[in-house]
């Protein structure tokens, strides 16, 4: 292939109608010959492969391209690329568990692109920092946050983005215990993400909505909803999606009362969390499969899970989302108590 020095623009346009395809696995087919040396003169190509590499699972790698692309963007590229790298840097090092840094980046895009005017990357920053705000249990500056992105996303116009900040908002009420709020802010999250095609964000929509039904009883409902989840996205490749949409399978399985589905599920959750590099995933997880333990009688099994889980979410400095989380998944688990 020829060298990224000097693309051909037929090259950018070819990734470009590949992402808006939602095909990363044929961007990085398309991206991964080029050299490491090719891709830092070419900043915007080595962006788009970091960015294929995280939306395929491939998240160190990613993250490791994204930090050498640092310099090379600054010194070659446009402020929107550097936006746009600083961004995935924030998000790669969120889904690691590094949230405080994360968290700092975030706030450095508001920064940057308040000052340009780029009103899809501020969208994007509020959206992430109130992640982030929920992560810490506040979860009225979360849903200021997600209401400050979705006002930025209703000016653009940009409906997958609505997608993810109603998402997002669905989660926040649901730990909050807004269960009807929840409700319509996964509708929404849902018939934006179909309006769009945008089969990744329906997919976590779906799995996240699944645990309403969880907490309801109607556990046939949450099953049918999260297998549907995961069927979209073993589609689309994203493999912690797919770690997500186990580990609630693995909750309904244990409200049920079967051991064996469950403990198959969440192995499979926890082997995609370590295979993608999501600790949040994977400290979750771990809370799920230490209940399981618990109904076992492996009561010291139960209590080495919980500590890897809480070293997890201390190292994230989510402590108090992980309490939350071991108290909601008894609530789930436990027929009566949800």
């Amino acid at each position: 292939m020829e060298s990224a020095r000097g693309a051909p623009p037929e090259l950018i346009v070819r990734v470009r109608d590949l992402e808006a395809d939602n095909d990363f696995r044929a961007v990085v087919r398309l991206l991964e010959p080029l050299s490491r040396a090719d891709l830092l003169r070419q900043p915007e190509l080595g962006y788009r492969l970091a960015y294929a590499w995280r939306r395929t699972g491939r998240a160190g790698e990613a993250l490791e391209l994204t930090e050498a692309l640092d310099l090379p963007v600054r010194r070659r590229a446009t402020p929107g690329l550097e936006r746009r790298r600083l961004n995935l840097e924030a998000m790669l090092r969120f889904e690691a568990g590094d949230v405080e840094w994360a968290s700092s980046l975030w706030e450095r895009l508001v920064e940057k692109a308040s000052a340009h005017g780029d009103h899809t990357l501020l969208a994007a920053a509020h959206n992430n920092l109130g992640v982030v705000h929920t992560l810490m249990g506040q979860y009225s500056r979360a849903i200021a946050a997600y209401g400050r992105a979705v006002m930025a996303y209703q000016r653009l116009g940009d409906r997958r983005g609505l997608a993810q900040a109603h998402q997002n908002l669905g989660i926040t009420c649901r730990e909050a215990g807004l269960k009807l709020e929840s409700e319509a802010h996964f509708r929404d999250a849902i018939a934006h993400a179909r309006a769009t095609g945008s089969e990744d964000v329906l997919g976590r929509a779906e799995e996240e909505r699944s645990l309403l039904y969880v907490a309801d009883g109607d556990t046939e409902m949450a099953e049918i909803t999260a297998r549907r989840a995961m069927a979209r996205l073993e589609r689309e490749g994203d493999l912690a999606g797919v770690g997500e949409a186990l580990r609630v399978m693995g909750i309904v399985a244990l409200r049920e009362g079967r051991a064996a589905d469950a403990i198959e599920r969440l192995e499979g959750a926890l082997r995609h969390a370590r295979e993608t590099n999501s600790a949040l995933l994977e400290a979750e997880t771990l809370e799920a499969m230490a209940v399981l333990a618990e109904y076992e009688g492996q009561m010291d099994l139960a209590a080495r899970r919980r500590t890897g889980a809480g070293a997890i979410f201390q190292r994230m400095n989510a402590a108090g989302w992980g309490r939350r989380m071991r108290e909601r998944t008894r609530e789930l688990v436990t027929p009566g108590n949800a």
